[in-house]
């Protein structure tokens, strides 16, 4: 037996056709029944390696079927009809290479199928804007808008996407970029293409690439921008299957435009962990309507209130993360507090949990909007959230 074996044999899925016993061929006529599994060979000790008769080591050459076959009219081999060229002689008289002789007894040349073809651009129509991505990072990345908006505008330049938008109430805005350089495949005609996409029907398609594992982003994804039009295409490379679906794009100009994000001196600042942040608004979400967002020292305070009245100071639950807080001004400026919507914090902390952000920067002051800067190491995700302040008003007051 050969000691040149591949690290990956493949194995029948259930037992009988070939079940139980390794195969080096992944199509062998043995599976054709069955769906293989790839398994690695380091993990199988040589004492239990039970070969497959036809394509282990010291398998029989695989003949074709005799309805898709002929003979070769040099060496009178029975091989497979793809082998031959137009004046009947095989490719492994063709050749020298031992592949070619190889592949000739296993009746045919196989082309080796990268699924290439199925993540190019269609030909048939010229795309606005074309990229390949995975699963994992394009699925994150709208993450980020899915607690305010349905659909936007999503804008596509030579930098990369881009979207920008606000909720119906004007309480939360979102400004998201997925740089150019994080998609494995990325072209735009022109300087700049908006387009306005559906994120819900988006999200719901991209459900079906599966996650990756390790350093594997998951399962291939082609998006094609036409004029009118949307087309995904998701392939699952181990069972060759493909899944396109598209949809009418939606005209920008019949959209609330894009929002501008105002310029705000916003002096406090804190830089928790997410996962710790997701957990303190978790702890004071289910008790009341608004959390207050403060600083002690370099501590970051937060308290849910009941509601927004100014003479109600009952705090239900408090809770404090030491060493993540500064104030921009001076070390003996006092510090700064607003009020704000538990329900779309706590929304907006969920989203970059989800989207798999590695690190954000809140920043507020007195009665002004918080933001909540977010980065993405893995895919150059990066961007900002913001949440506007509930006003403490005195209703009494004239």
């Amino acid at each position: 037996m050969s000691d040149d074996l591949p690290e990956t044999v493949y194995e029948s899925r259930r037992r009988g056709n070939g079940g139980g016993m390794f195969h080096l061929d992944e199509e062998c006529r043995q599976l054709k029944t069955t769906e293989p599994r790839p398994v690695a060979l380091s993990t199988l000790p040589p004492a239990f390696r039970e070969w497959c008769g036809v394509c282990g080591p010291d398998g029989r050459a695989q003949r074709p079927p005799e309805n898709a076959s002929g003979k070769c009219a040099d060496c009178g081999r029975h091989v497979g009809k793809p082998a031959l060229d137009e004046e009947g002689v095989c490719i492994g008289c063709q050749s020298d290479d031992e592949d070619d002789r190889r592949l000739v007894a296993d009746g045919g040349q196989v082309v080796e199928d990268d699924r290439e073809n199925e993540l190019a651009q269609e030909p048939a129509e010229e795309a606005r804007v074309s990229f390949t991505t995975a699963g994992d990072p394009l699925r994150s990345f709208l993450r980020y808008p899915a607690p305010l908006v349905d659909e936007c505008v999503a804008v596509f330049d030579d930098d990369g996407l881009q979207i920008k938008a606000v909720d119906a109430p004007n309480v939360g805005m979102v400004d998201a970029s997925f740089p150019a350089e994080g998609f494995s495949r990325y072209t735009v005609s022109g300087d700049e293409d908006q387009t306005g996409v559906n994120l819900k029907r988006l999200r719901k398609t991209l459900k079906w690439a599966r996650k990756g594992r390790g350093s594997n982003d998951g399962d291939p994804v082609v998006v094609d921008v036409f004029d009118r039009r949307i087309r995904v295409r998701i392939v699952r490379e181990d069972t060759r299957m493909t899944r396109r679906s598209e949809w009418f794009a939606i005209d920008p100009n019949n959209m609330r435009p894009r929002p501008s994000f105002p310029g705000l001196d916003l002096p406090n600042r804190a830089r928790p962990s997410i996962d710790a942040l997701g957990d303190a608004v978790a702890a004071i979400d289910s008790r009341h309507d608004y959390v207050r967002v403060t600083r002690d020292g370099e501590t970051l305070v937060l308290e849910s209130r009941k509601d927004a009245d100014p003479d109600d100071d009952t705090t239900a639950d408090r809770v404090t993360m030491l060493g993540c807080a500064w104030d921009t001004r001076d070390d003996g400026a006092e510090a700064c507090s607003s009020l704000f919507s538990m329900d779309y914090l706590a929304d907006m902390v969920d989203a970059l949990n989800a989207a798999k952000a590695d690190d954000v920067t809140l920043k507020w002051g007195d009665e002004f909007p918080t933001v909540l800067q977010f980065h993405n190491e893995d895919w150059g995700h990066e961007g900002r959230f913001m949440l506007a302040p509930r006003i403490e008003t005195d209703e009494d007051e004239p």
